[in-house]
């Protein structure tokens, strides 16, 4: 009696653990383990049949990490070696004034994103641009990232990732599993005939 109810203490541990792990979970069906990675065969085999089966409508997605790279002039006297403000005001120089002059323009804030070790987006003053020359250099969506360092020292760098669609454009097939009575259902995600994500 004390070893069953061990068994099953240990059994309910694993579950548990199986949600703290996402590339790794306990199936207590068959009692195998699955990883991210595995083929279609390798989890029916460690956890049997799912409960459910569906084609997603939407495509397969992955996280791209990306690299936010901002430089920020708004408020000073300098900014990228000699350019005009971009917002303009009125005075002795029309339309555009440069900064630092009594109406010159507040400064402009450009932000610049690397994904794979190029440009990927460039946002000047908060609007989406393909391509900058504020920086004495022309920086366009796809250059080398290294090109973006014409603009100086970077006042803040923010690494995040980015939600992209997986190239080969096939949709993911979702499995569902009912681990226990009283347990949340476990969803794998399966792309190409391998396992994704394990939720």
């Amino acid at each position: 009696m004390l070893t069953n109810l061990i068994k099953i203490l240990l059994l309910n541990g694993f579950a548990c653990l199986a949600f703290a792990d996402p590339q790794s979970v306990f199936c207590p069906q068959k009692s195998g383990y699955i990883n991210i990675g595995m083929t279609v065969d390798q989890v029916i085999a460690a956890c049997g049949q799912p409960i459910s089966q569906q084609k997603s409508d939407q495509p397969a997605m992955q996280q791209v990490p990306i690299k936010q790279v901002f430089f920020n002039n708004q408020g000073q006297s300098t900014a990228f070696y000699g350019v005009w403000a971009i917002p303009g005001g009125s005075g002795n120089y029309g339309a555009y004034q440069p900064f630092g002059t009594k109406n010159g323009g507040a400064g402009s804030q450009l932000e610049i994103d690397i994904a794979n070790n190029e440009v990927r987006s460039v946002k000047l003053n908060g609007s989406d641009t393909n391509a900058i020359s504020i920086c004495g250099s022309n920086i366009s969506v796809g250059d080398p990232a290294s090109k973006i360092y014409a603009c100086g020292t970077p006042n803040l760098v923010n690494t995040t990732y980015i939600n992209v669609p997986i190239p080969g454009g096939q949709k993911p097939i979702i499995w569902v599993y009912q681990m226990g009575q009283y347990e949340k259902p476990m969803t794998l995600t399966f792309i190409n005939g391998q396992l994704h994500s394990i939720q």
